[in-house]
């Protein structure tokens, strides 16, 4: 609708009694009371918490996405993770750089990468189902819990469900994910991502 809205202005910005400035006033009026900031329409992953959580899992967490470095990965968080959630995965990065200086042949802390699913080490058994934004999400909130949904593909196929706490910035208007709560089970301690992610920087060096 925003292409459509941004054509409308500047195609037509010759009408007469309505001048292109004041057009171009109610084009912002309308992206305020969208909840939607100029920022947002160019940068931002996805337009909507649903699509950015959506875009982050289907082309990241479940493809063969591959990085050339460690500052193209890091620069892919940036672009879905909220600043708190982004500075707990450089400091994963950065305690895995120590265990590895203390041992380069033990397994560092975070050896198997960060988990964004309840049952990361059956990572290639499990398929995303997508996201669902809850009914009472508006246009104008700044934060929203959104269901992820998983099912494994082998033995009984099970389905559970995670949830991505997603907030809007301020500085850029853009959704991002700020943590990720996993489904509660007899077989999976953690709790929530940013609760991993603190236990393993914090934990003393073996």
């Amino acid at each position: 609708m925003l292409f459509h809205i941004q054509g409308w202005v500047y195609k037509r910005q010759d009408d007469i009694g309505f001048s292109a400035m004041t057009k171009i006033k109610f084009v912002f009026f309308f992206l305020l009371i969208a909840g939607i900031t100029p920022a947002a329409t160019g940068a931002c992953p996805a337009q909507t918490p649903d699509g950015v959580a959506d875009k982050f899992y289907s082309t990241y967490v479940f493809s063969d996405t591959s990085f050339k470095s460690e500052k193209d990965q890091l620069a892919f968080f940036q672009k879905y993770l909220t600043p708190s959630l982004y500075q707990l995965i450089v400091g994963a990065y950065d305690r895995n750089k120590r265990d590895y200086a203390i041992d380069p042949t033990a397994k560092p802390t975070f050896g198997d990468g960060i988990i964004f699913t309840s049952y990361p080490s059956d990572s290639y058994y499990e398929k995303f189902d997508g996201v669902t934004l809850p009914s009472s999400y508006k246009p104008g909130d700044n934060n929203v819990t959104v269901a992820l949904h998983f099912h494994f593909t082998v033995d009984d196929k099970k389905a559970w469900q995670d949830e991505a706490l997603m907030a809007r910035s301020a500085d850029d208007g853009c959704w991002r994910i700020d943590n990720i709560i996993f489904h509660e089970d007899e077989d999976n301690s953690v709790l929530s991502l940013k609760e991993w992610l603190k236990k393993g920087i914090e934990s003393p060096a073996e």
